[in-house]
């Protein structure tokens, strides 16, 4: 991570120290020490910088920590807790050496002895060791030899840097050039932990975000990139309740960036119709109820016929889901329903312009109507318009069929289809016809027939009379 110079040990710099007062020499002669400006610059620091060198060093992540104080330093080199967590990144990664120049500059600063005396002893023996390695003011001082970079352009270089150390040579870049905003540095830490889930280790993912929320959290860059997170980091051996409130964290991230207007060239961070779309992919399989609210919200915002009948189709295969005619059930059908309306009311299923694909989709709107047997006058209506779009009768007459005591009807409907077709439906006319006639004949011979026994007629009398014979031959066999 850090840049690296050869080092004399017995050269001196004739540049002053960002780090040194200008006596001071940019490398250290064995056994020499620095010469220490004990003035501590503790205030004047952004609370969110200072926020997020706590929280990641927090988190184990001394380096990345390091690189963020590194950049800070180049305005306050004085700065005592930059130093100390520069200092410690320096020590994780083996820089004794430098590491050592800060902790005895932080040890000579009053009031901050506890913040280093548990490391002090360490650092201590390795004062004399003189591996190759940068001294620490030349590495403070010098500029990166890339080219500076803007904090405006640092998320589309950033995404290109698909290392961990790649990117935090563009940090170090870009605090060269200007202190971030709050905003820069969270969309940094959330690129930063981006990285680190693509490498699998999500606690250090995790950290950077939580971070990056605390530095802002009305960034509609930092609440998409978080919320995407929230759903790809998934930790090994998580328990349901776990997985839940992530996913419910998530979701009220993605709400959260509804409420977020568009940037100043009308864009969003992320169109709402897609926000809609991943929340409902968040709840695939976990919670039917959100994941169809929010995949017909989407269907709703992107209007595109293919999509209507994509998400009508998913939201009927969860029918099976709920038992017929409860609630639940009734309302994703009018959901459905109300999807497939959407859809004909376009041009490529149009009964207008594609009156065969409209007569497709006023059966699905039967077939979804008809498991649960929901509104059969609308059902009717749609069998009415599909067979005035394709001309088959098939289905309105299986309808009237099922419904009873329509027989007049169903012979006009087939001698219509006759007169359209004829083929099987001659047949069906005729056998209609004297099927009515059958139906006459027994009306009027049981019209005109007088019943010999009413009671014959009536099964309720009939079990009367049975019941009360039944008594009165107890009552004879007890008067025996």
């Amino acid at each position: 991570m850090f840049s690296r110079l050869s080092i004399n040990s017995h050269d001196s710099s004739d540049q002053p120290s960002p780090l040194t007062s200008s006596s001071s020499f940019s490398s250290l002669p064995e056994g020499a020490h620095l010469s220490i400006d004990t003035a501590v610059e503790q205030s004047d620091a952004p609370d969110y910088a200072i926020l997020c060198v706590d929280g990641l060093s927090s988190a184990g992540l001394f380096e990345d920590a390091a690189v963020i104080a590194q950049g800070y330093l180049n305005e306050k080199p004085n700065h005592a807790l930059f130093l100390k967590h520069l200092a410690i990144g320096l020590f994780e990664t083996e820089h004794y050496s430098e590491a050592s120049q800060i902790y005895q500059r932080l040890e000579a600063m009053p009031g901050l002895a506890n913040d280093t005396e548990k490391r002090l002893w360490i650092i201590e023996a390795l004062l004399n060791d003189h591996r190759p390695g940068a001294s620490l003011d030349e590495y403070l001082r010098t500029p990166s030899s890339e080219e500076s970079t803007d904090w405006e352009e640092f998320r589309g270089r950033a995404n290109w840097m698909k290392t961990l150390p790649d990117l935090r040579a563009l940090v170090q870049v870009s605090f060269h050039n200007s202190l971030p905003d709050p905003e820069d540095l969270a969309s940094c830490l959330c690129i930063l932990g981006t990285r680190y889930r693509e490498g699998g280790t999500h606690e250090a993912a995790s950290a950077c975000f939580e971070i990056a929320l605390k530095i802002n959290h009305t960034s509609a860059f930092v609440l998409s990139m978080s919320a995407t997170n929230l759903a790809a980091n998934v930790p090994l051996n998580e328990t349901d309740e776990a997985r839940f409130a992530r996913l419910q964290k998530a979701d009220d991230l993605w709400e959260q960036l509804l409420e977020i207007g568009p940037y100043t060239d009308g864009s969003f961070e992320v169109p709402h119709a897609e926000i809609y779309r991943r929340r409902a992919e968040l709840w695939k399989g976990i919670k039917i109820s959100y994941y169809e609210k929010y995949l017909f919200k989407y269907a709703e915002i992107i209007k595109s016929p293919a999509e209507f009948i994509s998400v009508a189709k998913v939201l009927r295969s969860n029918q099976n889901t709920d038992g017929i005619n409860t609630i639940a059930y009734k309302e994703r059908a009018e959901r459905v329903d109300r999807l497939y309306y959407e859809a004909l009311h376009s041009l490529e299923y149009s009964p207008t312009y594609a009156p065969q694909k409209a007569a497709l989709v006023y059966g699905w709107r039967v077939d979804n109507l008809a498991y649960g047997d929901i509104d059969p006058e609308r059902q009717e209506r749609f069998l009415r318009q599909k067979m005035e779009l394709d001309g088959n009768p098939d289905r309105l007459l299986n309808f009237m069929g099922k419904a009873g005591g329509r027989d007049r009807e169903i012979l006009q409907l087939l001698e219509s289809a006759e007169q359209k077709f004829g083929g099987k439906y001659v047949t069906l006319v005729k056998d209609q016809r004297k099927y009515l006639k059958n139906i006459e004949k027994i009306k009027k011979s049981s019209a005109n027939k007088p019943p010999d026994d009413t009671l014959k007629q009536d099964p309720v009398q009939r079990s009367i009379k049975r019941t009360r014979v039944a008594a009165g031959w107890h009552a004879w066999k007890a008067q025996k």
